[in-house]
């Protein structure tokens, strides 16, 4: 049998997929690890700069960040060096339209671009990136920002200079071009402004001859326009500039200034928009009053008669496109329900309906999402909050709809990222719940409510979604130690949080689907973690009933055949890590272990 194609296969295990992008450092793919079947980013290094073939590697192989890739691999392959790194779907901020680019995304990915500087800058010895540019910075669906591209990075040292610039034009320092120059933390601190300038402006500041020119004054009205309303803020404006100085010295002098600056700066935007909307909604209501008066006064109808009329209408109108959507596939029922928001955004029908479809086939998709989140933050025509916004202020059952999204993002969501999504839609469900009820358990006299009605209790998931958040808390840090080798999270806190969940009752018939996932995960947790669990203290006493009860409940439960299928595949490897792992003499009970024939 022939062998693998060399230009498909990258060593024995990779396969090519497509490539993802190329620079002066290399070129990047997007390959297949066809032995556990994940998608990760393949960097081919090249480079005619004596000792700088490992460099790439040399400065992430110590970095652990959320906002930074992860190291999976490194080896040569027919004389060719290999990096394997973690794959981040995501769009860079270059090709972030000027409706994505929302004064919240740009303001939260300028928050995480401060925070991960910081981290590279504390490292011993500090790491510089040195080559920040919007196309090196990408938002992943769920909000968070991953720095790429560590190519032109170094070592921060005193008197460090470089030889020659490994920056972009445009986004580099200007001490990066100057041979001999001292470099450190500050050029950085320069890449971060061009970039967020970037964003506003559509150009690099070094494209514009900036330097001969004072900021933020001389930001042209028809920039302004341009750009959106952040950079009418002079605050917004003063804060690049400092970033943008040719003076490394009169820029921000460490990344608690830096951070300081930016926070000046958007609690200036937030405060003159909020001044904005106020004014706004004033001007919007004395001009409804006025036209209503003028209407009334030429209709035979009494004003209330034809507000119950128009009310009315509106309903059936609402009620119609819910049915319409019921008929349709998935993008034209979406289109029903965007209509449906836009006539009701405060009732929760139509969200409960888009759940519904996105829940129907137990996965969620990157395309159902980029739908969901459309009709969620987008601002309504004629008002000045999202249909989220309206729906978590006026919409009794919003708990409900947070926790299902909780659960959605956590269980089903197909791209990367989904806990910690998860995690924000389940402290939302929280948050709801608390403001409705008060916290449960903190009332000196819940005692005497506990026969008092339902209405005084939380609702029947609020557990399930506190423990999913404290799950979530923790989740990124199992298996991983700090600097002195001390385990970040504890296996035995994770067994015994999914236990909890396992434990829960299920009063909704539509929630097995959850419970399938939970015992899912708890197998995973066996596959995977059987010997942290047993390092852990976790005995097999504890093990095995829970193992049993899984296989009891896939037995019964795991419909359809093919999901039935795979749940009995996945309790076969749990029950072989089970037996793998707890031999001890005296423990060992593997006979009680078994698999159902």
């Amino acid at each position: 049998m022939e062998g693998p194609d060399t230009n498909v296969w990258i060593g024995r295990d990779y396969r090519k997929i497509r490539q993802l992008g190329k620079g002066g450092e290399g070129t990047v793919y997007l390959v297949q690890h066809c032995p556990t079947e994940q998608l990760r980013a393949a960097k081919l290094l090249k480079t005619d700069v004596p000792g700088r073939r490992l460099h790439e590697l040399n400065m992430m192989k110590r970095l652990k960040h959320p906002a930074l890739p992860q190291i999976f691999d490194a080896f040569e392959d027919q004389g060719q060096l290999w990096l394997i790194l973690e794959y981040v779907r995501g769009k860079p901020l270059s090709g972030l339209t000027r409706e994505e680019l929302t004064p919240e995304v740009f303001f939260s990915a300028a928050r995480q671009l401060t925070e991960v500087l910081a981290y590279l800058h504390t490292r011993k010895p500090p790491v510089l990136h040195l080559d920040i540019k919007p196309s090196n910075l990408l938002l992943r669906t769920d909000g968070h920002l991953m720095l790429i591209d560590f190519g032109a990075a170094d070592f921060a040292r005193p008197g460090l200079k470089l030889p020659v610039c490994y920056g972009t034009p445009g986004f580099a320092a200007p001490e990066q071009k100057k041979t001999g120059a001292d470099i450190d933390a500050r050029a950085d601190f320069y890449g971060l402004g061009a970039a967020l300038y970037y964003c506003l402006y559509g150009s690099a500041p070094g494209n514009k001859q900036m330097y001969k020119r004072r900021m933020p004054e001389s930001f042209s009205g028809a920039e302004r326009c341009a750009a959106g309303s952040m950079t009418a803020n002079r605050s917004v404006g003063r804060f690049l500039a400092r970033c943008l100085q040719t003076d490394p010295e009169k820029r921000f002098q460490d990344d608690h200034a830096l951070r300081s600056g930016l926070e000046r700066a958007e609690k200036s935007y937030l405060h003159r928009r909020q001044l904005w909307r106020g004014a706004a909604a004033l001007s919007f209501l004395a001009l409804a009053v006025s036209f209503a008066c003028r209407s009334m006064s030429a209709d035979p109808r009494g004003p209330e008669q034809i507000r119950t009329e128009a009310a009315e209408e509106t309903r059936r109108e609402y009620r119609t496109l819910l049915r319409q959507a019921d008929e349709l596939g998935f993008l034209q029922a979406a289109a029903c329900y965007e209509s449906a928001a836009n006539l009701c955004p405060t009732d929760s029908g139509w969200c409960e309906g888009l759940l519904e479809r996105i829940e129907d086939d137990y996965l969620f998709s990157m395309e159902e999402e980029e739908v969901l989140k459309r009709l969620f933050f987008t601002v309504l025509p004629g008002m000045s909050s999202t249909a989220l916004e309206l729906l978590s202020a006026h919409s009794a059952g919003f708990g409900t709809l947070a926790y299902r999204l909780g659960v959605d993002y956590w269980y089903f969501y197909e791209g990367a990222g989904g806990k910690s999504a998860a995690v924000r839609w389940f402290e939302r469900a929280l948050s709801s719940c608390e403001d409705q009820q008060g916290e449960p358990g903190t009332d000196p006299e819940e005692s005497e409510k506990e026969h008092a009605g339902a209405e005084d209790r939380p609702p029947w998931w609020f557990e399930s979604a506190r423990v999913h958040a404290k799950i979530g808390g923790y989740y990124q840090k199992l298996g991983k130690q700090d600097t002195e080798g001390r385990q970040l999270a504890d296996y035995a806190v994770y067994w015994e949080d999914l236990i909890r969940l396992w434990d829960l009752d299920d009063p909704a018939a539509e929630m097995t689907a959850v419970k399938r996932a939970v015992a899912k995960e708890i197998l995973s947790c066996f596959v995977m973690h059987s010997g942290d669990l047993y390092r852990a203290g976790i005995g097999l006493g504890q093990a095995a009933p829970v193992l049993e009860a899984m296989e009891e409940f896939i037995r019964e439960n795991a419909e359809p055949e093919a999901l039935r299928e795979e749940c009995r595949e996945l309790y076969a490897a749990a029950l072989e890590a089970v037996k793998r792992t707890w031999t001890d003499e005296g423990e060992s009970r593997s006979g009680e272990v078994h698999a159902d024939e």
